[in-house]
């Protein structure tokens, strides 16, 4: 039986919460208190994507995860700026449920290769903007993660076509309307 969970998310630019990938204006000054208001309100899981551009807003951003992982009770998924098996280490060791490779970056279907059998795949996820990147990587993608997250909602059609792996789709505001149609896919 297919199961739907809601996942909001959270889109990090070092301590602070921004409205998107493409949008950095602030959306909240203390993300951990809307991680709060997210799980208060009844969602599943938690999505956070790490935008920083350098050092210093990435480690801002992870003391932000950290809060934010002991501070909700539901599972928190990290993605972005995941670029050694240390990464993966700290993450995992903070509390977070799963960590998200980004396999349209060369740099992480090698990162792929390298952890192979070294963390267990409920633990890991691969994030795709095109179905090429899960054709060209499919049985990496399937040795090394438990599921893929859909960076774009207009390639859930092709993917269904090539893969049962679990799916999530990150999506912002979107009319009920479209909603449906994407539960129906």
């Amino acid at each position: 039986m297919l199961q739907k969970t809601f996942t909001s998310t959270i889109f990090l630019s070092g301590d602070m919460a921004v409205k998107s990938i493409s949008n950095h204006n602030v959306l909240d000054e203390t993300p951990e208190d809307l991680a709060i208001k997210y799980d208060d309100f009844g969602i599943d899981q938690l999505f956070i994507l790490d935008l920083s551009k350098n050092y210093l807003e990435h480690e801002c951003a992870l003391g932000v995860i950290e809060r934010i992982v002991v501070s909700v009770d539901i599972p928190v998924i990290v993605a972005g700026c995941i670029k050694n098996k240390g990464d993966i280490e700290r993450l995992l060791d903070m509390g977070v449920s799963k960590v998200c490779l980004n396999f349209s970056k060369e740099s992480n279907i090698l990162l792929a290769k390298e952890i192979k059998g070294l963390f267990p795949e409920k633990n890991l996820l691969t994030a795709i903007t095109s179905v090429d990147d899960l054709d060209e990587n499919v049985d990496l993608i399937e040795d090394v993660t438990s599921g893929l997250v859909l960076m774009k909602d207009s390639i859930i059609s092709e993917v269904l076509s090539v893969s049962n792996m679990e799916m999530m789709i990150p999506i912002g505001d979107i009319s009920l309307e479209k909603l449906i149609k994407l539960f129906e896919q």
